[in-house]
């Protein structure tokens, strides 16, 4: 049997699986390898070059081949915050190619500024031009520092330049570098105590001295104080608002001092912060040479103190003319200290009340105008005891009027309790405590209503007979008026109604005011209302508001009196003290017992 088995209609023949080509193809196959063996061969040589410029490239470029270039800086060493300092930064070219165009920048920052330039300017950068191989050249950088004492900040320098054969390569190098801020140009120390008691003197110090070699100029001392602290002189003495002292000159190693005295007053436990400040005004130096701050706190009274006026201690007390005022000064000792002879002095100001009136002291000191508490009266003051604590009294009148031209009066008592027994620890004179109290005196108002049938002074004409007559027409004016002294008035408002016997003929003339009444014909209601009122004084109209009515009385109204208007409501309040006022004032008819320019005794209605 034969091994080549034929597979039928295909040119294949199959000999226990291996393939036989057929001789034609076996031709054209050999031709096409010859071929792609010649492909290969051309791609390979392709690869090749490519790899062997890729080798040179990186030869050419690799980075021992880049310029050696190193950087140094001198001169950054012991600063002085506050003053000119200069640095040199030094490029050495260690290479053997020439640094084309080169430059240098020098970058700080932010608590550091260059001289000459806008403040915020964070580099400066200059020019080198090209360095030769082998070539050292600096530039130096002037700067500022304003950056505490004792304090290392961080620079940098940036070189950048062109190399290689053509010069077309730019490279930048980049180096940080420390510089040390070891003092400030001026010395500054402070001396200010811990705790002061609240509005009693104390005494601060301010010390300066010249730590450079260089004689500085222009110099000043400018203190910046807290909204609390009032100034109350200095040595040397300063012309400016107490926080200005220009020393002008000051000599290497030339020191001095500043003493301060003043006051805070403010709550207790309260923090206050002080700053003090060196400047120069010179071309070499920052205006800030140095800055020292110091704090103090007002100390817990060892005697706390309120004061109440009628029983208000919130400035809430509203008092009319000729009413009372009646002083409680309530006391505590705080502290650990008996408080020895202890004495509370009460002081008025004010137009409304005379403090030499005041009962209950134990005596009126006429050289200071104010009353006195000892122990002589009071034995409880000889001696407190931790924790004690007592009460004095005293009340005194308020005036019935207002002087000429006084208004919106208020009477304000300061109470002061005084103690030679002094704790510990504290910087004060001795120990006080003190109060005060306001309270308002309200004003005086006054409203009225009248009818008058002669009423030249309205210039308002009144027609028709008087006494009145059945069937004929008589005219009055009716006044609304308003008095205020003290204080103006706001929220004024008249109401009454026009009784069915009158009619409203519609005829005004105001007085201090250009507001009018209001008439509602359907209900009959009169309504006066104003924002605001003037005082004018006693006596005087500060507004006022006059209208006419009409009646025509009938047969059934011979013998009696014709009704007008009704009752009037009024309320308004005190513009300054808040106080209310009201009042309801008498129904008017034709009676009109406010015209005495009528001598008849017979007002009623005529047949």
């Amino acid at each position: 049997m034969s091994d080549i088995t034929e597979i039928k209609d295909s040119p294949w023949k199959v000999d226990r699986g291996n393939a036989v080509i057929p001789d034609d193809e076996r031709e054209e196959m050999a031709s096409s390898g010859g071929r792609g063996f010649g492909k290969a061969l051309a791609v390979g040589i392709l690869l090749a070059i490519f790899a062997a410029g890729g080798a040179i490239a990186w030869y050419v470029t690799r980075p021992e081949n880049a310029p050696r270039v190193s950087m140094q800086m001198s001169g950054g060493q012991g600063l002085y915050s506050g003053m000119l300092a200069t640095v040199s930064i030094s490029v050495t070219n260690a290479s053997a190619q020439s640094l084309k165009d080169a430059t240098l920048s020098f970058y700080l920052p932010e608590d550091m500024n260059f001289s000459g330039v806008d403040e915020g300017q964070r580099f400066v950068q200059k020019s080198l031009g090209d360095i030769s191989p082998g070539a050292v050249t600096s530039a130096d950088f002037s700067f500022i520092p304003m950056t505490p004492q004792q304090s290392v900040r961080t620079v940098r320098a940036e070189l950048q330049y062109a190399a290689g054969q053509n010069g077309t390569s730019r490279f930048t190098n980049k180096q940080d570098f420390e510089v040390h801020i070891s003092r400030a140009g001026v010395d500054l120390q402070l001396s200010v105590p811990n705790q002061i008691y609240s509005d009693q003197p104390f005494v601060m110090t301010v010390k300066y001295r010249n730590l450079t070699s260089l004689v500085l100029d222009n110099i000043q001392i400018r203190a910046v104080y807290p909204p609390s602290f009032k100034f109350e002189s200095s040595t040397p003495s300063t012309t400016e608002s107490g926080s200005i002292w220009r020393l002008g000159q000051l000599d290497k190693d030339a020191s001095g001092q500043i003493t301060i005295r003043g006051k805070i007053i403010a709550g207790q436990n309260s923090a206050h912060q002080f700053s003090f400040f060196a400047e120069s005004g010179g071309s070499n130096f920052a205006k800030q040479l140095a800055k020292q701050d110091a704090t103090l706190s007002i100390a817990l009274l060892p005697v706390s103190l309120v004061l109440s006026v009628n029983d208000y201690s919130d400035n809430n007390a509203v008092v009319p003319p000729g009413g009372r005022l009646r002083y409680a000064i309530r006391y505590k000792n705080n502290s650990r200290l008996t408080i020895r002879d202890a004495q509370v002095r009460l002081s008025l100001t004010g137009n409304m009340a005379d403090i030499s009136g005041l009962q209950g002291a134990t005596y009126f000191d006429a050289v200071k105008g104010q009353q006195v508490w000892t122990a002589a009266t009071n034995p409880q003051l000889q001696e407190i005891p931790p924790g004690g604590e007592g009460v004095v009294m005293g009340d005194v009148d308020v005036l019935r009027e207002f002087p000429p031209g006084v208004s919106n009066e208020t009477v304000t008592a300061e109470a002061v309790l005084t103690s030679a027994s002094l704790p510990q620890d504290t910087v004060g004179i001795f120990t006080e405590s003190r109060g005060s109290v306001s309270a308002k005196i309200s004003g005086l108002a006054a409203f009225a209503a009248r009818a008058y049938w002669r009423d030249s002074a309205a210039r308002i004409v009144n027609s028709g007979p008087y006494p009145p007559k059945v069937g004929t027409p008589t005219q009055f004016t009716i006044h609304w008026r308003i008095e205020a002294s003290g204080e103006g008035l706001k929220d004024v408002r008249f109401e009454s109604y026009v009784l069915s016997g009158a009619k409203y003929t519609g005829k005004i003339k105001l007085t201090g005011t250009s507001v009018a009444p209001q008439f509602n014909p359907d209900s009959g209601l009169l309504v006066w209302d104003l924002p605001q009122v003037n005082p004018a004084g006693i006596g005087k109209i500060a507004a006022e508001a006059v209208f006419q009515l009409e009646i025509t009385p009938t047969v059934n109204q011979v013998g009696d009196f014709v009704d007008l208007l009704d009752t009037t409501n009024v309320r308004a309040m005190g513009a300054f003290s808040g106080r209310s006022f009201s009042d309801r004032l008498s129904k008017l008819d034709s009676g009109i017992r406010d015209d005495t320019s009528i001598t008849t005794n017979n007002r009623a209605v005529r047949p």
